[in-house]
């Protein structure tokens, strides 16, 4: 350990054979010859840090992981296979999901330009777009986005205006890779062939080949700015059931989960694109309380992905595991094996 200036402890970098030895030494983590190709292949904090509170039995009073036994490498190389198959199978998930909300969202508001504004071919909204840019005191939002500047909560809507820039550059962005133009400062350079087709030949894309150049995070965003009778449409599609109740009320509250899942989805899909593990992010939503599971982000989110998987966290004292992993379960790391036991599930269910 070194101290910088401000007086900060930093840890020193360390060969792969000084990492071999820390391991050892500080974590009881035994690494044959064999398997040290592992930590040329795999950065050690991906491979590490994410998997070795497994193997600790608690902390010290300075906070410190306590390892009362040696462990073999090859155990957290299982953990490892377990997410990578998990992390496999949900980006698949995922994949399909994304499609389809994408051209769900950008359907019905194709078919609203059709039928409310004789859009046959749903190239005004590059129009309204610009109009709103050039004057947006004027509240005329383009594409009913009715909640432009206003945050969904529980019991409904707010007025914020914290939002209201990435919003306004959301559009841009919308009107600039549907013309190939610069609007007020902003370009987005797009080369999805798709897109430039009809860009070249007609000057402006029609809306129902934008969503292509979006993220799940962008088109997220549009959904919450639409007003209520295209989010009921959309969510309908989407779910098979309606936001509207019996007597007519509207269920802000189904919606707020709904979007609340979506941005979870979002940050699982940018955390396996950047080849980070999702356990720690697991972890962190359930407080490492096996009970949190079936009522956290993680659960739900998954069911939304997978509407026919279900999984029942083993709830018993018995400290038992139907992963094959060689470690001593105590009240510290059993939170973590029911959420590998929830991610082999979840892998097991889509397979077969």
């Amino acid at each position: 350990m070194v101290k910088s200036t401000l007086n900060v402890e930093h840890k020193s970098y360390k060969n792969i054979d000084e990492q071999i030895t820390y391991l050892y030494e500080s974590k009881k983590i035994i690494v044959a010859e064999e398997d040290k190709h592992w930590l040329i292949d795999v950065n050690y904090i991906t491979l590490i840090n994410p998997y070795k509170e497994i193997f600790a039995t608690g902390k010290d009073k300075d906070g410190k992981h306590i390892y009362s036994e040696y462990v073999d490498f090859k155990e957290l190389l299982k953990i490892m296979k377990i997410e990578l198959e998990f992390t496999n199978t949900l980006y698949k998930s995922i994949r399909d999901f994304e499609r389809k909300f994408k051209n769900v969202v950008f359907s019905v508001l194709c078919k609203h330009y059709v039928e409310e504004r004789n859009d046959l071919f749903c190239i005004n909204y590059s129009t309204e777009i610009n109009d709103f840019s050039n004057d947006h005191l004027q509240h005329i939002y383009p594409m009913f986005c009715d909640n432009m500047c206003k945050t969904l909560k529980k019991t409904g809507y707010i007025e914020n205006n914290f939002e209201v820039t990435t919003r306004v550059n959301l559009l841009k962005k919308i009107y600039s890779i549907g013309t190939g133009k610069e609007i007020n400062g902003y370009i987005s350079d797009t080369s999805n062939r798709l897109i430039t087709h009809y860009t070249k030949k007609h000057v402006v894309a029609p809306l129902w080949v934008i969503p292509n150049a979006l993220t799940l995070g962008e088109v997220s965003i549009l959904f919450s700015m639409l007003n209520e009778i295209l989010q009921n449409e959309i969510y309908t599609i989407m779910k098979g059931e309606s936001l509207y109740t019996k007597s007519g009320n509207y269920e802000y509250k189904k919606l707020n989960k709904f979007s609340g899942r979506l941005e979870f989805i979002r940050t699982m899909r940018n955390t396996i694109n950047h080849y980070e593990p999702l356990l720690p992010l697991f972890v962190g939503c359930i407080n490492n309380q096996t009970k949190a599971i079936k009522s956290s982000q993680v659960y739900t989110a998954l069911c939304e992905l997978n509407d026919t998987w279900h999984f029942e966290p083993n709830k018993s004292q018995t400290f038992s595991t139907t992963l094959n992993i060689n470690t001593k379960l105590t009240t510290y790391n059993i939170p973590k094996i029911r959420l590998l036991e929830m991610m082999k599930s979840y892998s097991y269910n889509k397979k077969y």
